[in-house]
């Protein structure tokens, strides 16, 4: 009974672990990366904004966020 408690304890913490340092990490970075320029002065076209999008997105997440840009590209 205590080896059963014991590896579901291990297992927790693991869970715990993973939690805290894979997908809390992830999360922080995503929230504060910039997921778009607005325009300062004058409105966009649609086209502007998707290109400045683009160049803010390609600058901003070089590697770590490829899922993002995917979506980016397959929106354009």
């Amino acid at each position: 009974m205590y080896k059963v408690l014991e590896e579901l304890e291990l297992l927790m913490v693991r869970a715990n672990e993973l939690t805290e340092f894979r997908i809390d990490a992830v999360l922080k970075e995503m929230a504060t990366t910039t997921l778009c320029q607005l325009p300062q002065e004058e409105p966009w076209t649609v086209e502007e904004f998707l290109e400045n999008t683009q160049v803010t997105n390609y600058i901003s997440w070089p590697q770590c966020c490829p899922i993002i840009t995917l979506c980016i590209i397959m929106v354009h």
